[in-house]
């Protein structure tokens, strides 16, 4: 029978380092996971626009009785802009209609309905 002679020594050393290395894998897990937790806290600031642009929209139409919706406008364009700098790739339209949500009036019109007789002729055979 051979047997292969061990170093205590060697194998005490070996085990020591695992030992090292698996706290050190274990410290930088408990790292990583609290910078997630922070990147997660941090808000979207494309987000954070949309609800204060919303807010100044509604505080602009609590105002803006007699003005023919002038200070509406220029309220929806300044936003706009800014939320473009953010990262906002929609049309003008589609901002308007976001900032007009839940707002009492008309919305614009984004995507044009038919009327009923635009359907039936384009079913009916020519």
């Amino acid at each position: 029978m051979n047997i292969i002679p061990v170093n205590l020594d060697k194998f005490r050393r070996l085990t020591g380092w695992s030992k090292k290395i698996a706290t050190a894998q274990q410290q930088l897990a408990e790292e990583l996971a609290a910078e997630l937790a922070q990147v997660e806290s941090i808000h979207d600031p494309l987000a954070v626009h949309i609800y204060q642009a919303r807010a100044a929209f509604r505080r602009t139409c609590d105002y803006d009785k007699s003005k023919h919706g002038r200070h509406i406008e220029m309220t929806i364009r300044m936003s706009y802009r800014e939320a473009e700098q953010l990262g906002f790739r929609a049309p003008y339209e589609f901002w308007a209609l976001l900032m007009r949500c839940g707002v009492a009036g008309p919305a614009p019109a984004l995507i044009p309905t038919p009327s009923p007789a635009d359907n039936s002729s384009a079913t009916s055979p020519s």
